[in-house]
């Protein structure tokens, strides 16, 4: 039987508008921000929420030693190499989907099939 491939992650939504990330939070581990990657994927993301609810339901199962406040958006964003992609409010679809918002430094592109 031959192995499904997995189709990588894909753009789903057109608009976009600029975000300031300041206060959100992200998960903590191993004395660096949470690194994740995705099936069909080979970039490595950094998952933030914008609350405590928003990323109890994203990161529900996935283990993490703390979480981290991001005291300036701007700051948090120059600390990361370009090579890893921040994404936004991480969270599953009753049909095993992962949706979330990508961060392209600054632009927030914005998931309106939710």
């Amino acid at each position: 039987m031959a192995k499904e491939k997995i189709p990588p992650p894909k753009n789903i939504g057109d608009r976009s508008k600029e975000i300031d990330i300041t206060g959100y939070l992200f998960p903590w581990k191993d004395g660096q921000p949470f690194f994740m990657q995705m099936l069909g994927s080979k970039a490595t993301y950094i998952p933030v929420f914008e609350d405590k609810i928003k990323l109890d339901i994203g990161m529900n199962g996935i283990e993490y030693e703390k979480i981290k406040q991001i005291e300036d958006g701007q700051q948090f964003l120059d600390s990361i190499p370009t090579k890893y992609i921040v994404i936004v409010n991480l969270r599953y679809t009753s049909d095993g989907k992962c949706r979330y918002i990508q961060l392209f430094r600054g632009v927030w592109l914005i998931d309106d099939t939710s």
